[in-house]
């Protein structure tokens, strides 16, 4: 990050490219273990935040994930959201399941979990104070499906913001 943003204070023009898509597919796609550290959902906060705040980056600028179809940085961060839910959820069923071998490892280290999905909550939030939208016909994931357990998880989280609930209710998240 800190070298990214040396170039940004060289002039590097940030508007001239999707840079926002860009760093929400490293993290979607945990390049580098992006997603998997504290360290690295820290720089990826902090990144997008001073994107958004500083460069005045649009939050809902397309990137194209595809050839044939692009999204939006909200969208990549709320199918993280949703992948990483989903993992946890069948690491949970897994280590209860007595079928399941004794060797079984989590695909997600179970400390991580709980700060991991602090900082989706915070960039969600600081995201959606800054513009972003992901309508709910956004709301399918990679896989073809549609997510309706989404919405009601977010909404129960304590972490879950009057900015975040304001979205949901205007459909844009």
């Amino acid at each position: 990050a800190a070298t990214f943003f040396s170039l940004v204070g060289k002039g590097v023009d940030v508007r001239s490219r999707p840079i926002l898509g860009e760093i929400a597919y490293m993290h979607q796609n945990s390049y580098e273990g992006f997603r998997e550290s504290l360290d690295g959902m820290r720089t990826f906060y902090g990144t997008v935040e001073l994107l958004l705040t500083e460069h005045g980056v649009d939050p809902n600028a397309p990137y194209d994930v595809a050839h044939w179809m692009s999204r939006t940085p909200l969208w990549m961060i709320l199918d993280s959201l949703a992948e990483t839910i989903e993992v946890v959820q069948s690491d949970l069923l897994a280590e209860a399941d007595p079928e399941v071998d004794s060797d079984f490892e989590p695909e997600i280290d179970s400390e991580l979990v709980v700060p991991m999905l602090r900082f989706f909550m915070r960039t969600v939030d600081l995201l959606v104070r800054h513009g972003a939208r992901s309508t709910r016909a956004d709301c399918v994931t990679r896989s073809g499906r549609d997510d309706t357990t989404l919405h009601p998880w977010i909404l129960a989280r304590p972490d879950c913001t009057q900015a975040i609930r304001d979205a949901v209710a205007r459909g844009e998240l």
